[in-house]
């Protein structure tokens, strides 16, 4: 894909989009808007991949396929908290808005910021801030008419995520340490 990647990437259909090699460089892009020689890029830059990612996650999860791990969503779900907690919610909310139709996606997203939440401490004092937030715009897309009932198998799975709850990693051997229980 040839630059300038702010025209380009929009053109690149959903189906061909690789969303697990947008997670680093929406996270680079974050980090380097606080350089000045980069801002006006950076700028440009952050929602056109952020709008990939929704874009590509939308179609992939339709199609039951995540194509990538839990750390590199979870490294999109860290830079939309944030976001959302310094006043730019839109690109959680236009994630959020777009996967209210798609309890795959909906699902996968809401997990990942239960992890970051439980395991983060410092983003953990941003969910009385972000939480509210995105449950309002899921629940408010569904009564706008998102389908969340779409016959989808992961309807009751992500309806269970819009509960904010403690979640660990199916891997995580210290789960008494991660979660603060048992100890």
């Amino acid at each position: 894909m040839p630059p300038p990647y702010a025209d380009t990437l929009p053109t690149v259909p959903a189906t061909d989009l690789l969303v697990n090699r947008l997670a680093m460089p929406i996270a680079c892009t974050v980090a380097a808007r606080s350089t000045a020689c980069l801002t006006p890029e950076t700028a440009a830059l952050l929602p056109v991949l952020l709008d990939a990612h929704r874009t590509g996650t939308d179609h992939w999860a339709t199609e039951d396929y995540s194509g990538y791990q839990d750390p590199q969503r979870e490294l999109v779900a860290r830079v939309m908290i944030n976001l959302a907690a310094s006043g730019e919610p839109e690109p959680l909310t236009a994630h959020l808005r777009t996967f209210a139709a798609n309890a795959n996606a909906l699902q996968k997203l809401l997990h990942d910021f239960s992890i970051l939440f439980t395991y983060d401490p410092q983003l953990r004092t941003l969910l009385p801030a972000v939480w509210p937030l995105a449950l309002k715009t899921t629940l408010d897309a569904i009564d706008a008419g998102a389908d969340l009932y779409g016959g989808d198998y992961w309807v009751d799975y992500a309806v269970a995520a819009l509960l904010s709850a403690p979640q660990i990693r199916t891997a995580d051997r210290a789960r008494d340490i991660a979660t603060g229980y048992g100890s």
